[in-house]
Formats: C-alpha cells, sequence, structure tokens
C-alpha cells in the first residue's frame, strides 16, 4: 500500500494544487510453484491529476492518466 503526495508549481510561478495518489501491489509466490503472481492498481480511486509544464507549452498542466492496472506472471524453471 503506497500513498504518493505531490505539490506542483508552474514554471511561471502559479500554483497546480497537489494531490494525493493511493497505488496498490499484491504478490504471491504461494499459489503455483516456481510461479510468481503480482497485480497492481495505481492510481487506485481514479483521481483526476495534472502535471505542470514548461513555459514553452500552450498549455500549463497536462492531465494524467487515471486508474490502470497491472498484471504480471514469472514463472522460473
Amino acid at each position: 500500500f503506497f500513498i504518493e503526495e505531490l505539490v506542483r508549481k508552474f514554471a511561471d510561478g502559479g500554483h497546480l494544487a497537489g494531490h494525493a495518489l493511493t497505488n496498490l501491489h499484491l504478490s504471491t509466490q504461494r499459489l503455483i510453484p516456481g510461479a510468481e503472481l503480482s497485480l497492481g492498481v495505481y492510481n487506485l480511486f481514479d483521481k483526476t491529476t495534472s502535471q505542470p509544464t514548461g513555459t514553452d507549452n500552450w498549455t500549463t498542466a497536462v492531465p494524467q492518466d487515471g486508474r490502470s492496472v497491472r498484471l504480471s506472471a514469472d514463472y522460473r524453471f
């Protein structure tokens, strides 16, 4: 369980509101011998966030991705 807190400022000195993101990562090696299974959910609560841009861009903030899920399986023999 991981919470990331971010506060951002624009290149021109303006302020972009801070936000907190919650990510969840689960993994196990017990279900299948020799295999590791993992599941990650990023931006668990699907918060709308933006990142500031530099002064050369036409916009001051770029919207970021919403919730994403990653499933992986590794098998060693």
